[in-house]
């Protein structure tokens, strides 16, 4: 871990910018916290990792990575407010992290509101303007809004950032399906 912790240190004063460092010495710190939570993800323990994400957020709550993961934890398992509760508690921590606002949208996309959804989806793009999953999501609201033209732009310009992008491909997918 010192090794470790002395080179990311070393690359971090060769790009100060770049983020994955700060994060690749978070991660290596709790590394046996996060091993946990993933083994215990992997054995489908989910009051386990919950109360390990509490845990992480408790020893590290700067790290607004760690907010994201545990959102989509329970996000995945359908916990919806649980999910909207650790995203905002996330945007206490940056509030301008794009990432947590788009995060925060899909929720409120997976919760059929589409009003919150939007209003999370243009958040995240005024703090970043090439933000992939918030592009897809405002396409995926406009859907629901049954404003397709709108809905094939943003899904579009989605895949342009990036091609693999799931929300946006999920969303493409649809669209076609109604426009057939």
């Amino acid at each position: 871990f010192e090794t470790a912790q002395k080179l990311l240190k070393r690359i971090q004063r060769l790009d100060p910018s770049a983020k994955w460092v700060k994060l690749a010495l978070e991660d290596a710190k709790h590394g046996n916290l996060i091993n946990e939570i993933e083994a215990r993800r992997a054995a489908k323990d989910s009051a386990t990792v919950e109360s390990l994400y509490r845990q992480l957020l408790l020893i590290a709550p700067n790290i607004p990575e760690y907010y994201l993961r545990a959102g989509l934890f329970q996000h995945n398992i359908k916990q919806y407010q649980k999910a909207i509760d650790i995203y905002l508690k996330g945007l206490q921590v940056d509030p301008k992290n794009s990432d947590l606002y788009a995060a925060l949208g899909l929720v409120y996309l997976s919760k059929k509101n589409a009003a919150l959804a939007q209003q999370a989806f243009s958040d995240a793009l005024k703090f970043n303007s090439h933000n992939p999953d918030a592009l897809a999501g405002l396409g995926s609201v406009a859907i629901l809004n049954t404003n397709l033209a709108e809905a094939d732009r943003y899904i579009l310009q989605s895949l342009a950032i990036d091609p693999k992008n799931i929300v946006a491909l999920s969303s493409l997918g649809n669209l076609r399906m109604i426009q057939k």
